[in-house]
């Protein structure tokens, strides 16, 4: 393995990367990055949002018909493990948050269902009650019963013992931000989302355009330097002929 490699294999021990991946990329880079120029934006954009969802180089590979090696090269040059590392990152930071909610939320619907049962078995019980009257006793359901043990079960279980204490808790819905924002809790049920700039995604299609622009400029060079090279053999020539 060259010592470049290794560097890089280094550099990249925490992400995705093997050694056969990086020599591929190496190989890409010699010939010249073939197909690169062909990408487009949306191109690009689709493949960071499958590779931000979790799927593999060779998944994503198969799902938009391109080759494998383009994307690791891509992956590596506009260093997409950390922009999914920094995705995580904030996920996991509004994740318990929205846990929460979902748990309260499922509180409240689950007390309406046994309300909703109680009042339905709770009108016979009544009645036979203050009447002593079998026949309200005999219309009460056991299956109904059995279904609002149940979920009064449920309810108990999902008690807010179990959510821990509620004031350390951020209620904040924080659906539909996007990773470009940095979340810091300022309070017990508040929030402060400061934007970090133009999105991640925004900022690696960027990179791309300004990847292809460089690669424009060296398929235009060599004719350059032919050029002067041709000069250079015209005036070797004329000295040679003039020292004669």
């Amino acid at each position: 393995m060259s010592n470049e490699l290794t560097t890089q294999l280094q550099g990249f021990e925490n992400h995705d990367f093997t050694v056969k991946d990086l020599e591929s990329i190496e190989k890409f880079k010699e010939k010249g990055m073939i197909g690169l120029a062909s990408l487009q934006d949306t191109d690009i954009h689709r493949m960071m949002q499958l590779y931000l969802d979790g799927k593999n180089y060779r998944q994503i590979a198969t799902l938009l018909q391109k080759d494998k090696t383009t994307i690791l090269f891509l992956s590596q040059k506009l260093d997409w493990p950390t922009m999914r590392k920094e995705y995580l990152e904030e996920l996991i930071a509004t994740l318990k948050d929205k846990v929460v909610e979902s748990k309260l939320h499922d509180q409240e619907f689950l007390l309406h269902l046994s309300l909703a049962y109680r009042k339905k078995i709770g009108k016979n019980i009544d009645k036979y009650l203050k009447t002593d009257n079998a026949e309200f006793a005999d219309k009460i359901d056991g299956k109904d019963i059995s279904t609002y043990l149940k979920i009064a079960d449920m309810l108990h279980n999902l008690s807010l013992s179990d959510l821990g204490n509620p004031k350390e808790k951020s209620l904040v819905s924080l659906n539909g931000m996007g990773e470009g924002v940095t979340i810091t809790k300022t309070g017990a049920n508040s929030v402060e989302i400061t934007p970090k700039g133009p999105s991640a995604v925004s900022n690696k299609l960027k990179m791309f355009a300004d990847l292809k622009r460089e690669q424009e400029k060296i398929k235009e060079s060599p004719q350059k330097v032919h050029d002067i090279s041709i000069q250079e053999q015209t005036s070797n020539k004329e000295s040679t002929e003039n020292e004669e």
